[in-house]
């Protein structure tokens, strides 16, 4: 959802406006005008015309306004001088996405850059009218293709109200929108939960870990364990419209998923917050403990481990685990006795340790997946031990990943410099 906002001065009033009717609800509106009054401004608002007038008050010294704090909802739109943006170049210019998401509670909306996720029924979608593509084009017979497959996913407001829905915001006109064809919608859908990513590794780098895959969420725009849906809100028209297929996601695992209580420890990670070039590095590290998160097979997902640290070690070019993993250590470790443990036990996981004749008998885990074609339950038969082992990797790996993740402002080179000290008074 869009808006534009005029800074108020001095001499000349401010403003900020969308389009209505609005799916926020009016209670969510008046809680952001408040805030406003909040910091000295005086208000004057139509909530039903969708604007606001927003004025400094004389002679007191006002607050900076952080009014995308305070609509947090809006993709907000700053108008100047140099740069006036109207509803016909911004607001319309561009339509909302919403993707359900199973597998996953949350009890209010949690906000990000890319997109937002809102609890069910939170979007006032009953002030807009829903029209099909057979009402659109007057087709009496009811031929609509696009119709047709809709019907067979059995998609309709009830699951538009059942589950929390991504939001994320793109620029397609509408006549394009309508003429787009059955593999151009599937491609689509594919795109809009492709923009979600971030968000979602965000949440089960929170909240989840690699030996729980029934706690994992489901992945944005599949609902019923066989269907993807994207619903189209256009502003300017004051409908939506859905397009739904047979699901193309296919990483699906059964399990009752996650609960969220508090959303702000998502909306304000510092993954989320700082653009950087670690930060960057960081983003596509969490993207990778999603695949392993999501891995169905035991062995894939041990050998996908160690290719995260191998990247975790160098993302720029090629480098031995053998070199990259003690800088690695080196932001996990506490103490030199842990630093040389963990990276003789990464060696114990990976080649397997020396004896004293210098064989390595036997050779480990690793060597015996990728080289010797063996399955890690035939090398490890207790599910126990199995997940014991994923549990202290994950402990591992996630260490490296938040100490990444607290230098997210810097560049590469400045952050890779920090391990090279710490590695070095390992030594």
């Amino acid at each position: 959802m869009r808006a534009i906002y005029k800074k108020p001065t001095d001499n000349s009033v401010g403003y900020i406006t969308w389009a209505t009717p609005c799916l926020v609800s009016d209670i969510d509106l008046q809680e952001s005008l408040d805030k406003i009054v909040q910091y000295n401004y005086l208000i004057d608002s139509d909530l039903e015309e969708g604007r606001v007038y927003i004025r400094c008050k004389k002679n007191i010294e006002v607050e900076f306004l952080p009014i995308r704090t305070i609509f947090p909802y809006f993709k907000i739109a700053e108008s100047t001088i140099q740069k006036e943006y109207s509803f016909d170049n911004y607001i319309f210019k561009g339509h909302q996405i919403f993707m359900p998401v199973e597998k996953l509670e949350i009890f209010s909306p949690i906000y990000s850059a890319e997109c937002n996720i809102f609890p069910p029924r939170y979007l006032q979608f009953s002030k807009l009218r829903h029209i099909n593509f057979n009402e659109l084009f007057r087709i009496e017979n009811g031929s609509s293709i696009r119709d047709k497959i809709n019907e067979l996913t059995y998609f309709d407001e009830e699951c538009l109200n059942s589950f929390p829905l991504v939001m994320i915001d793109v620029e397609i006109d509408f006549p394009d929108y309508l003429r787009l064809k059955n593999k151009e919608i599937d491609e689509k859908i594919n795109e809009y939960t492709s923009k979600s990513n971030t968000l979602f590794d965000v949440i089960r780098f929170q909240h989840c870990n690699f030996t729980i895959p029934q706690g994992l969420p489901g992945r944005p725009g599949t609902y019923g364990y066989q269907y993807s849906a994207a619903v189209s809100y256009f502003s300017q028209h004051g409908i939506w419209m859905f397009d739904s297929r047979e699901v193309l996601v296919k990483k699906i695992t059964a399990g009752i998923g996650i609960q969220i209580h508090s959303s702000e420890d998502i909306s304000y990670h510092k993954v989320l917050q700082i653009e950087g070039e670690t930060g960057n590095i960081s983003k596509h590290a969490l993207r990778l403990m999603s695949d392993i998160m999501e891995s169905d097979n035991d062995s894939l997902k041990f050998v996908q481990i160690f290719t995260l640290i191998e990247f975790l070690g160098n993302p720029k070019q090629y480098q031995k685990l053998s070199e990259s993993k003690k800088l690695v250590t080196a932001t996990v470790a506490s103490s030199k006795s842990e630093y040389y443990s963990l990276n003789l036990r990464l060696e114990e996981l990976t080649a397997g340790l020396k004896n004293g004749n210098g064989e390595r008998i036997p050779v480990g885990l690793r060597t015996e997946i990728i080289h010797n074609g063996k399955s890690i339950i035939s090398l490890i038969p207790s599910f126990t031990n199995r997940k014991k082992l994923f549990a202290e990797l994950y402990d591992y790996v996630a260490k490296a990943v938040h100490f990444m993740i607290s230098h997210s402002d810097k560049d590469w080179s400045t952050f890779n410099d920090i391990r090279i000290i710490k590695r070095d008074n390992y030594k």
